[in-house]
């Protein structure tokens, strides 16, 4: 990697899965845990420029053999003034764009006598160290707040696992201070996870990359199988695809375990939703064996539920549709998922896609349920994957009796 992809804002796109894997080769091989006791780590807040000089605000712990506690209040103990233009060259690699991330994030780590650039996200995982948390102090810089982060780091003498990246060029940024059982597990593992799953499921039939989005916190790749598409249609004589697959996710910052989620996508919709999921935390070896199988009675098992779910919403008569989707949108826990500003939105489309008069029935309901951050503008994407993990809820729900009939089709 080169310095300017350590920056928190760089993504990597593509749908090459060649390139996929370099990429996850490269991030694997950026990687750097240090282990390191908490009283050997101080935050250095970033006080502002004036005139080409930086000003930084060292934390020191207070000396409790001292009977002055002004330190105890949050005064850091000393001031550092440095040359604005030797800074960046000297500290940020030459880099004025780390420089944009350190007054944005306004803090910097002393470890063991060494100073280091961070990530923004690294407040939330010194937060965790302390047993401290909230948007107070994930969100607001302040001297105050490292200083009291500081101390209580001094307290507590545990053991952290701080997890940076280091380029090319030899710049090291922290990403992370984790607890010290973390290990991180190499992202280019998702290959052995990817290769196996696909010889237990599909033997020598191929899959489709769907594509990988990654940046320096979480990667995701996505794999379809059209082969077992092929097969619903035939055992269960359906004349749609259900399209089943996998979505890998990894960190190697501690933002996510290694995961795998079954996914289905419908037909005429681009957003496959969750159907399954099976984790391992990072702490140890992966066993690859071990994995696929939690993998298989996690997913596998799980694949079949939609296509039979399916065949039963067929039957099944929706004669108002509008307080059908209500009800399915409450009892499977989407509209709270999703919010009333999205819930409004939702509303708005349905409006204009389903036609008074029109027969429709359940399998309509679900599909356009589960088509949701496809139709709304502007969906978050924390709201988007929310809805991705539990969309499948929609084709659960008790319609028969929603709807006042049986999987039969007749009146209840």
């Amino acid at each position: 990697m080169n310095r300017s992809e350590l920056l928190d804002s760089k993504m990597w796109t593509t749908t090459d899965l060649d390139e996929a894997y370099r990429v996850l080769d490269d991030l694997s091989s950026s990687v750097l845990v240090t282990e390191v006791r908490s009283d050997k780590i101080k935050a250095v807040s970033y006080m502002g420029e004036n005139e080409g000089k930086v000003t930084f605000a060292v934390c020191e712990p207070p000396d409790r053999t001292s009977v002055k506690r002004s330190r105890v209040l949050g005064m850091p103990s000393s001031f550092t003034v440095l040359d604005k233009s030797e800074f960046i060259r000297d500290w940020l690699g030459d880099n004025e764009a780390f420089y944009k991330e350190l007054k944005k994030s306004g803090f910097m780590l002393n470890i063991d006598g060494t100073l280091y650039i961070c990530s923004g996200e690294t407040i939330g995982t010194l937060c965790s160290r302390c047993s401290l948390g909230g948007a107070a102090l994930t969100e607001n810089v302040s001297v105050l707040r490292d200083s009291y982060i500081t101390e209580i780091l001094a307290k507590k003498k545990s053991k952290c696992s701080v997890v940076m990246r280091v380029s090319e060029e030899g710049v090291r940024k922290v990403f992370a201070v984790l607890g010290g059982t973390y290990t991180a597990i190499p992202q280019n593992k998702i290959r052995d996870v990817v290769a196996a799953a696909e010889d237990e499921l599909l033997g020598d039939k191929e899959s489709t990359f769907r594509g990988m989005t990654a940046n320096n916190f979480v990667t995701r790749l996505y794999f379809e199988y059209p082969s077992i598409a092929d097969e619903f249609r035939k055992v269960y004589k359906m004349t749609l695809n259900v399209t089943p697959g996998i979505c890998v996710v990894t960190s190697d910052m501690g933002d996510s375990s290694l995961t795998v989620y079954g996914t289905i996508r419908l037909p005429g919709s681009e957003t496959p939703f969750h159907i399954g999921k099976y984790s391992r935390i990072h702490r140890g070896n992966v066993d690859i064996d071990e994995y696929i199988e939690g993998v298989r009675n996690n997913i596998f098992t799980e694949y079949t539920k939609i296509p039979e779910r399916i065949m039963e919403l067929l039957t099944i008569d929706v004669s108002d549709v509008n307080e059908t989707l209500k009800a399915v949108m409450e009892k499977s826990g989407l509209a709270k998922v999703i919010g009333k500003k999205y819930s409004d939105q939702f509303v708005e489309a349905a409006a204009q896609e389903f036609i008074p008069g029109k027969p429709y029935n359940a399998f309509d309901i679900a599909n356009f349920i589960a088509t949701v951050p496809e139709r709304i503008i502007g969906m978050a994407a924390s709201a988007r994957d929310a809805f991705a993990k539990t969309a499948k809820d929609a084709f659960f729900v008790d319609y028969e009796s929603i709807c006042g009939t049986t999987v039969l089709g007749i009146s209840a």
